[in-house]
This record gives structure tokens, sequence and C-alpha cells, in this order.
């Protein structure tokens, strides 16, 4: 990874007329010494423990070399122009120098800890191993893995186990029958396969942002989405969908703010570590989860494209931008203070089980103290250094002055920094390394050292992957974030999928452009295939039996078509003696009073005149004068038509001669 060159641009060396060199230090207590050299004389100052200075001075002849014991006091010999000079940090936080004379400039840092000299050091131990020599595992697919991944489903649901699906089935239905009963219908795997199939199929199709209902429409939807689960159900799935049991979150909530999705989220992330065996470098990042409803943890970062989510920490292979790792950050915990030493806590956990690897950090993580300590774990380290760090000399933050394309290097027993001045416009570059040990620069025309070449092609390893997984994205519009979070689980569960795939079947590149999307595609597809062979057959059963009765369904039509045409030829005649009858029943309602109250007169038409003219009040009408009335006998046959004026005195009917008989005064009496 490094190379070597002739002449090194980076290494700045102030000389005046005499070429004396003049180094100012200033010890912990505020005061100086200085070290000039003037025609071969050597003048070294130190500060012991205890505040107090020691010095020796030799005009071209004495050797002085000083040494921090461990009870703090120093011994001093010095070497004029042939010895080695090396710098440690000793145990109790004290420095030990020895300083060759004309060969070698030094650098203090700010917090005056550290001595970077401008050559390279001697190593302790020269036969020490390279980190890449140690790598031991093979980088790729684990035997595990490649024994259960045959297709594309298998390989996806090696990364969404068993235990962790059978919580989520469990808390569903158990959420649903809670909200639905009895209506509720159980959450089975088949349809928890087809769950996940459709939110992958629109992930792969860009449709996390559209509507749900637009999916399932006629016009502007997809026919695999209607033949593979109704909108309702899909809508009832992704309302009631639950990680856990309430009685777990409600105990585990005050403590956890990760409760609701504990147990879920533990099963998921250890298994991601044990189906890859990542390369030798690795790139530790943030991940951000957009999500703007209510969350306990949520995070505002404006330079992210979704400003507002729930962040990750994320280990991933830096050559093939698998997530080996990963962590949610849930800020502080209840009641305790700021989480001290945070970046170099999460690099730590994230680096747990790695051995052999370069690790390459931003500048957020990247200092001394993590360099050391990922050397004990047999790691390395490469990332950008914040300007801030009090391990830092000043001279490696000046810029002013300096040619364009310029490096500076700085070495400590195993640690190298580096500035470089890229353009002139920005500030220089800072990097440090405890995997490079050589000021190597490149060969190209900006004369870019190899470490800052090293680190633009590792870094991008989480960058990659946050890229494929945010451009099909299953996450779609919810107030829940535990649902915002599954939803992107699965998109890393996808994306590592897809990188085990292609592993495994390197031998069969797929020419296609997009083989993330064609992926994504294909197993949604593959996902869905039961429950869309389940519900076609059942929509055949019904065609079936549609077709069974279509000839009855087609008499019983066409009889209720006859008759509804028997009914429109006869509706006219209907309608008008209805209109007749309406008109008969609106008169008799008219004359019924007066025919109820005619009805109880008698048939005499004196006494009803008389019953008549009581009712009103009135005398009665005189009798009409003339002759009386002459009427058909009611005996006679209606063909004689024989008419009389003759009225029996008794029921006042008419009758002829031939039908009644005159009867005395007495015998009236006896009848």
């Amino acid at each position: 990874m490094e190379s070597s060159s002739t002449e090194i641009d980076s290494i700045e060396v102030s000389e005046d007329e005499s070429y004396e060199d003049d180094e100012t230090y200033l010890s912990k207590n505020g005061q100086m010494s200085s070290s000039e050299n003037d025609s071969c004389e050597d003048e070294d100052t130190y500060l012991s423990e205890n505040g107090q200075m020691s010095s020796s001075e030799d005009e071209c002849s004495d050797d002085e070399e000083t040494y921090l014991s461990q009870n703090g006091q120093m011994s001093s010999s010095e070497d004029e122009c042939s010895g080695d000079e090396q710098t440690y940090l000793s145990e109790n936080g004290q420095m030990s120098s020895s300083e060759d004379e004309c060969s070698k400039e030094t650098y203090m840092s700010k917090n005056r800890e550290i001595r970077w000299s401008s050559k390279v050091l001697e190593k302790e131990d020269p036969a020490m191993v390279a980190a890449q020599c140690i790598l031991k595992n093979t980088p790729g697919p684990t035997s595990l893995c490649i024994s259960k991944a045959h297709d594309m489903i298998s390989t996806f649901k090696l990364f969404i186990p068993k235990p962790m699906e059978k919580i989520i089935i469990d808390m569903t239905n158990l959420a649903g029958k809670k909200k639905f009963s009895p209506n509720w219908q159980e959450f089975t795997a088949s349809e928890f396969n087809a769950f996940l199939g459709l939110l992958i199929l629109a992930g792969g199709f860009k449709s996390n942002t559209e509507s749900t209902e637009s999916l399932w429409n006629l016009k502007t939807g997809r026919t695999i989405f209607r033949s593979t689960m109704s909108f309702k159900r899909f809508s009832a799935l992704l309302n009631v969908m639950r990680f856990a049991s309430p009685k777990s979150r409600v105990q585990k909530k005050s403590k956890d703010k990760l409760a609701e999705i504990r147990d879920v989220w533990d099963t998921w992330s250890s298994n991601l570590s044990i189906m890859y065996n990542p390369g030798h470098d690795i790139t530790i990042d943030e991940h951000l989860v957009p999500f703007k409803g209510s969350c306990p943890f949520r995070e505002y970062m404006p330079h992210k494209p979704s400003r507002s989510g729930i962040k990750l920490w994320v280990a991933c292979d830096s050559r093939s931008s698998y997530c080996w790792k990963v962590q949610v950050y849930t800020g502080k915990p209840p009641g305790e203070e700021t989480e001290e030493n945070l970046a170099k806590r999460v690099v730590l956990d994230l680096s747990e089980g790695l051995k052999g690897q370069n690790v390459t950090v931003g500048s957020f993580f990247t200092s001394f103290d993590l360099g050391q300590q990922l050397l004990k774990k047999k790691l390395t380290m490469t990332g950008e250094v914040c300007r801030s760090r009090p391990e830092l000399p000043s001279d490696f933050l000046m810029s002013k002055g300096r040619r364009l394309h310029s490096s500076k290097f700085g070495f400590f027993s195993n640690t190298t920094i580096v500035s470089y001045l890229k353009t002139k416009k920005k500030m220089n570059v800072l990097l440090m390394s405890t995997f490079h040990q050589n000021p190597a620069i490149s060969s190209r025309m900006d004369r870019e050292p190899c470490i800052l070449t090293d680190y633009d092609e590792t870094r991008g390893g989480v960058d990659t992957m946050n890229k494929l997984t945010t451009a099909y994205s299953t996450i779609r519009k919810t107030s829940r974030w535990t649902l915002a979070l599954f939803c992107d689980m699965l998109d890393i569960a996808a994306h590592n999928a897809c990188v085990v795939w292609d592993a495994i079947n390197s031998q069969q590149p797929d020419k296609r452009g997009n083989k993330r999307k064609v992926f994504l595609v294909q197993l949604g597809e593959a996902l869905v295939a039961p429950a869309m062979q389940q519900r076609s057959y059942v929509h055949g059963m019904v065609r079936l039996g549609e077709a069974l009765v279509a000839p009855a369904v087609q008499q019983r039509s066409y009889m209720h078509g006859m008759v509804r045409l028997g009914e429109a030829l006869v509706a006219p005649a209907v309608q008008q003696r209805s209109y007749m009858h309406g008109m008969v029943r609106l008169g008799e309602a008219i004359v019924t009073p007066a025919m109820q109250q005619r009805s109880n007169l008698p048939s005499d038409c004196a006494a009803a005149r008389e019953v008549m003219a009581a009712r009103k009040g009135v005398a009665p009408p005189p009798a009409p004068l003339g002759k009386p009335l002459k009427k058909r006998c009611v005996f006679c046959a209606s063909q004689r038509d024989r008419k009389t004026r003759v009225m029996c005195k008794m029921c006042g009917k008419f009758v002829c001669k031939s039908h009644y008989n005159a009867v005395c005064v007495c015998c009236i009496k006896h009848c």
C-alpha cells in the first residue's frame, strides 16, 4: 500500500544565514528552555517531573543522553552528530528523549506530552509483523453462510433469523387481536414473507414516498401488489406491527430507551458478524435512519440529507460495504451524565472480534489514545484528525508560507501524522495513522502522501452502504420510530444479502446495470410468489364456481329480463289505471263524510228533511207542492217499466196497483 520516494518535499527545514537551529519548547509550568547550535555546539534542556531543569553542554566532543527513570529522576548524555533520536511516552505520562544534532527536527504537541520527530524512528522490535500479515480469516462469506445460501430467499433469510421472525409474528397477532377482535385474521409466517416482499418491492420501485393506497390503485398501482395482498390487510399489518410485548416495554422503558424493539434488535445485529469475514480494511462511521416523529433519542444532523432521524454507529467492510456490526446511539442513559470518550468507546465496541484489520475512521473518532488502544487489540488505525486535538503540534496546523502540495510528517514510536497542503484556498489536511510508518509520497503530479491516498480509498465503506440503502429504501411514512428502525434493518439485511449473493456467484457475474435494484425486485417477487399462488388459487375457485352457475344465472336473468320487458310494456296502462284509481279514491275520500252523514237518514224524504233540519237547528222545509213524484214499481220487472205515484206508507216504496192492497183503519192496528 505504501510507496517510496527519493525526494521528500514534505519536510520543511528552517534555515538562517549561519545554518543555526533554534528550537524553543514550553515546559508544563510555563518556563522555556532553548537549544541553540553554533559551530557544532549542542545545548539540550529538559524539564524534570518536579519542575526543575538540568542541562549539560559539550562542545563538539561530549555525548549527552537523557532518560526518564520510573521515579521521575533524569540522567542525560549527549552524542554529537552520531546518535539516534527516539521519543517515548512513559507509563506515568512523562517524556524521555535523545536528540541527534544537525539531523532531526522535532515538534512538540499542544498538550506538551508528545514530541514528534520529522525522521522515521527505529523500532524497538524490528521483527514486528505488519498488520496485514496476521489476517487469518479469508475475507468474504463464512462457511456457515455459504452452506445455507442456496437461493435469494435463503440468503436473505440468513439476516432475518427465526427467533426474530417469531417475536414479530407473535407480538403482531397479540396487537391485532386486541385492536380488531373478533375480525382479526391470524398472521402467519408465509404472510410475513409476503409482507416483507411487498416492502422490498416498494423500495425497489422507489415507491416508498408514494401513498400506500396508490400502490393498489387500478390505474397508478402495480398488479403484483393487488395479486399478493389486499390493501386493507396490508394497512392493518402496518398499523399493528409490534416488536415486543406490552409488559416488557413497560418494565424496560424506564431503563432502556430501546425497550420497544430491544429483543428483535439484539437478535438481528448479533447475526451480522456471523455471516461474513471482513477484509483488511474496516470503515467505522455514522448512519442516519430518516425519521421526523416522536422518539426519545432522535438526532438532528443538518449535514445529512434527511437531517433528522435515529443515529446508528456502523462498521462496514471498506471493499464490499458489508455491514458487519451496528449499534444504536440512544443518547445518555436516563439519570446519568453525558458519556465521556464516546468516540473511543464506539470504535472499541464495533471493532470487538477483529484482528489484523486496519480501521479507517473520521475526524470525530481519530485520536492518539484510540490508536494505541487499537494496537493492543492487533488493529491499526488510519483517520483524519480534528484540528483541535491536543496531541497535534502547532506547526502542523499552519499552512501560511508553505508550498502547494507539500507534506509535513511527524513520527512517534508507532504513530505517524502528516499535514498535506492540498489547495491554497483550503486549510491543510491532517491525518494520523498507526499503519503507515514511512513518509511515502505518490508519484502523481499532486504528490499526495500515501496515507491520504489509502484513507480516500477506504473511508467510503459506510457512505456506500448509506447510498445504496437510501436509494431503494423500504421506510414508509410512519409516526412510529420502531417501524422506521425495522424498515432500516430490512434495508441493511437486503444489502448484506446482495453482497453475499454476489460473492457466492462471483464466477457468474451479473453484467446488467444497477445490480442492487435487480436483486431487490427478484427477491421481492420470490418472497410474494407463494402468497400470489394461494390468492390466485382462491380466485380460480371463485371463477370456476362462477362458470358452473353461469347457465342458471343466464336463464334466470333471461326470465327476469322478460319480466322486466312485460313490466315496461304494461307500465303506461298501469300508470293510467293507477291514475284513474287514484282519482276514484280521491272522490271517495271527498264524498265519504257526506255519505256517512246521509246514511243515517231515514228513507222517507219528508222524514229525512225533518232530521236534516233538526241537525241544523232550523225549521223543516215545507212539503213540496204539486203532484207527487212518479217512479217505477219496485216489484215489477224493469222491462215493463210500470210507473206509479202510489207509495207504501210503511216502507216508503213505490208500488203499482198490482202489488198493493187497501186495508182499513181497524185492520191496520192489528198488522
